[in-house]
């Protein structure tokens, strides 16, 4: 392959920005009017993949179409970060303030003297108030024309960094995106639902369907300031009447046929609470502020007449709603609440027997007069019993949740569409719209070539090239095959003694098939599933150094976490758990991988790189990877996993330290510490040392690979983490090792696309394996590149975002590039390349697992230690 030209965007390697197919509207020399009037829906790229592979295109949906016509005016009144933004009109040089009418965060009944006559004298001190927060306003606004320029500033000029002023000014910007999609849909998390096209909903029954969501979000990149979009699936309430959803849910509470028992009142609640609803009997224009009443004689929180056409549901009324009443603010008389309804908004209450919805402190509203609100996700348990979905039905719930790369595309152009005419309402439609992708450069890398045996001469070597990222172990054998003489089976499940006896002849076939060298099981052990923790000490004691235990899980789910404490934290075994179901279906098909999985934790190796890597072959390396990952219950501590190469110059084995750090904190903690005696400890450490034990050798490189870390957090993450790594090397006799730190992303929503039917996986439709983008997209300052290193199985790919915070071994950012894609293709387990860069790969697996020890503990921070019989191997895969 030809060396192909690539960027490096570091401070002492200026270059010149590679071109991209630019829209006829479009003026990459603008300044202001790069971000002032952005297109703030085309969100599509199409990349060029570079000559060397042959003009082959790809799309991502990030992109903006900058219109500069437009000007500060787009702001006009926006609600900014909980600021009443007044924007600035014209260009740089005049300056026409213009200010809105419309207070920031207020409560529109609070204008109610408005419309029944205020007092002039407290209206002409309220005109007084309301100059000296202008005042203020304009002072807010200075600030926000000097962030626009500073933003500006750094978006066209490569020595201008990244400050505080142009951080701020990013908020601020999405914020007003963020503003503009709650005015017309559902926020659920980062994603907003509740889009009108049918095309973008799947009626699931039951008052349940499968909606589109969009996320957007702004980016500054190397061609300007961008649109990030993506979609997202989700169970969805249908936007149907409040009464027909209750009676879709509950089989047997026919609402509003009769009035509710106790019970059935206390389950339409518990289903109910926290939706948003639409009041129906609110015109679409009223009077005062969404239908607030004019009439002053009625004491406004005691009917619970809400200030907005929508509301939330905070339960229901004890009694039916025709015995609620309320008094007048006034005249004292009590008022039925039906006879308010039925006089103010000449609306009857035919079902008097339901209850009524509360939505605030004495506020209530007829049930039937209430909505659900389109967009909103439902958060029930997501069952075919919970829904009550036929087969089919629930059938089509998997196959619409799966969302091919075209088919993705689509939606987001669809929703992108729609989105555009609600965007263009609330900025005076200043900002013009583009619905098409623009075109990217990406390369394509080449494959390794792995190494293996030879399956009739294992005396000799045999190389194979994965295509389209994958490979088989047909007429192969593993590299290394481990030797296992001392193993037993033990088996919890109601499988026969004669279906696991075959089932592990048949392992053992398998594993000899493949390079092992493997004893012949004598004898399985059965035992009652409730007496797990007996069993696994019993066998234990009876079976002196026992390399590997079998373990064919019970019936019942919930047993694994278990059965993997014991075994690692107390009584040091390496433990492969099988599940009864696969044993009985069709064993055939998974023994292959099975049998790599057990050769990999006995410490063999299934496959090496041919060549090795060719950018750390000259130098001893290791490589480190890092993940933290949080546990679901509140009250429990971080676990970080640091995984290490053990061999060099393969790169294949590597071992795992896990530990607990308190509170949610995304630092890791245990990288390097003193200990109460002063002596040097930690994670870093152990394995430096650990590497040096195993190769004689001490690395003169080390990168760093760190999994789990926002945008926010890249400087605290390189500060302390990176000092720790250099402590911990200090800490060794008269070792500097050169330091890569890169920081790695899967949470993100850049989505590659390809643009030629020729130049894509035939199978799924998404980008080859080894296509990366670094230009366009990237950081317009720091070197970081996007890597698609997988097939995928179904659905759209989603590419691995590498961000290099240091590079002390200055790789060109194309070995880089390589390096990682090679490392991908080393996940042992599997005969195929993985998404995420495989030292990641298994801090994750590790961190997992760790999970499982904590999980009987009042306190994460007491980790059980992992026995060093364990610690040794690659327990974790």
């Amino acid at each position: 392959m030809k060396k192909s030209e690539v960027k490096r965007f570091e401070e002492e390697k200026h270059k010149e920005k590679t071109t991209t197919n630019q829209r006829s509207n479009e003026d990459p020399s603008s300044h202001l009017e790069d971000f002032v009037g952005a297109d703030l829906a085309g969100v599509n790229i199409q990349t060029v993949v570079g000559d060397h592979v042959g003009k082959e295109k790809t799309t991502t949906n990030q992109r903006l179409n900058e219109d500069p016509s437009s000007h500060l005016e787009d702001f006009v009144g926006a609600d900014l970060a909980g600021v009443n933004i007044q924007t600035v009109g014209g260009d740089h040089v005049g300056k026409e303030k213009t200010t809105t009418n419309q207070r920031l965060n207020e409560d529109p009944s609070s204008h109610l003297e408005d419309f029944v006559g205020a007092d002039l004298a407290e209206r002409s001190e309220e005109t007084e108030v309301e100059v000296k927060q202008r005042s203020e306003e304009e002072k807010r606004m200075d600030s926000t024309n000097t962030g626009l320029s500073e933003l500006a500033t750094f978006i066209n000029n490569s020595g201008h960094e990244e400050n505080h002023t142009v951080k701020k000014t990013l908020r601020m910007l999405r914020n007003l995106l963020k503003k503009t999609a709650r005015e017309s849909y559902s926020l659920s998390g980062k994603y907003f639902f509740g889009f009108p096209s049918n095309e973008l909903h799947i009626n699931l029954g039951t008052g349940i369907q499968l909606s589109r969501g969009l996320f957007r979000s702004l980016r500054v990149t190397q061609d300007g300031l961008y649109l990030n979009a993506d979609v997202m699936t989700k169970c969805c309430h249908q936007p149907i009447h409040l009464t027909q959803f209750i009676s879709n849910q509950f089989v047997n509470i026919c609402v509003p046929a009769k009035a509710l028992t106790y019970q059935e009142r206390s389950k339409v609640e518990k289903l109910i609470t926290g939706l948003e609803i639409e009041l129906t009997y609110l015109p679409a224009a009223s009077a005062g502020s969404w239908g607030v009443p004019k009439h002053r004689d009625y004491n406004l929180s005691k009917p619970g007449l809400p200030a907005a056409k929508k509301a939330v549901i905070k339960g229901l009324s004890f009694d039916p709603i025709g015995l609620l009443t309320f008094k007048l603010a006034k005249r004292g008389s009590e008022v039925r609440f039906v006879d308010f309804f039925r006089k103010q908004y000449k609306r009857k209450v035919t079902y008097l027997h339901l209850p009524a919805i509360q939505i605030g402190a004495g506020e209530y509203v007829p049930m039937e007069f209430c909505r659900i609100a389109s967009g909103q996700p439902y958060t029930q348990r997501l069952s075919e019993q919970a829904f009550r979905l036929s087969r089919e039905q629930a059938k089509n719930f998997r196959s619409a949740s799966v969302i091919t790369p075209g088919r993705r595309e689509s939606m987001i152009q669809t929703m992108i569409r729609i989105d555009k005419e609600q965007a263009l309402k609330l900025v005076n439609k200043k900002i013009s719209v583009s619905d098409d992708l623009t075109s990217i450069e990406a390369r394509v890398l080449p494959p390794p070539t792995l190494k293996f045996l030879n399956f009739y001469n294992i005396s000799e070597e045999i190389t194979v090239t994965p295509n389209e990222g994958k490979w088989n172990m047909f007429k192969k054998k593993m590299i290394n095959g481990a030797s296992v003489t001392r193993w037993t089976c033990v088996n919890f499940s109601t499988l026969s003694p004669i279906s696991a006896t075959k089932f592990c002849q048949e392992l053992t076939k398998m594993c000899r098939d493949l390079g092992m060298h493997i004893q012949h099981i004598t004898q399985i052990i059965s035992y009652d599933p409730e007496k797990i923790e007996d069993a696994l000490r019993e066998i234990h004691k009876k079976t002196a150094d026992l390399q590997l235990l079998i373990v064919i899980l019970p019936d019942m789910t919930g047993s694994y976490g278990k059965i993997k404490k014991i075994c690692e934290t107390e009584l040091g075994i390496v433990s492969q758990c099988i599940r009864p179901g696969t044993i009985l279906e069709r064993p055939h098909l998974f023994l292959p991988s099975l049998a790599l999985k057990i050769n990999i934790k006995a410490g063999g190796k299934n496959y090496v790189l041919d060549k090795h890597i060719s950018m750390v072959q000259d130098t001893p390396t290791i490589i480190f990877g890092a993940d933290v990952t949080h546990p679901t219950k509140a009250e429990q501590s971080s676990l970080a996993a640091v995984v290490a190469s053990m061999d060099w110059p393969e790169i294949s084995t590597y071992r795992a330290l896990v530990s607990a750090q308190t509170g949610r904190r995304e630092i890791i903690e245990d990288l390097y510490k003193l200990d109460g005696q002063g002596e040097h400890t930690g994670m870093i450490r152990d394995h430096l040392l650990a590497f040096i034990r195993k190769t004689n050798q001490r690395p003169g490189r080390l990168i760093f690979f760190r999994d789990g870390v926002g945008e926010t957090q890249f400087g605290d993450v390189l500060r302390f983490e990176l000092q720790a790594i250099r402590k911990a090397c200090s800490s060794i006799e008269d070792f500097r090792p050169k330091i890569t730190f890169v920081l790695v992303q899967k949470r993100h929503h850049t989505r590659l696309f390809p643009a030629q039917a020729d130049k894509k996986d035939a199978a799924t439709g998404n980008v080859l394996p080894g296509t990366v983008v670094d230009t366009v997209i990237c950081h317009p300052r720091q070197f970081d590149f996007f890597l698609n290193s997988h097939a995928g199985v179904m659905g759209t790919n989603r590419s691995t975002h590498y961000h290099v915070l240091l590079d002390e071994n200055k790789f060109s950012a194309d070995d880089l590039q390589r390096l990682t894609n090679d490392l991908c293709y080393t996940f042992a387990k599997t005969t195929n390349s993985v998404s995420l860069v495989t030292p990641v790969f298994y801090a994750h697996l590790a961190a997992f697992r760790a999970r499982y020890y904590v999980e009987d503990e009042m306190s994460a921070v007491h980790l059980p230690t992992v026995k060093d019989e364990v610690k040794e191997k690659m327990y974790f895969c």
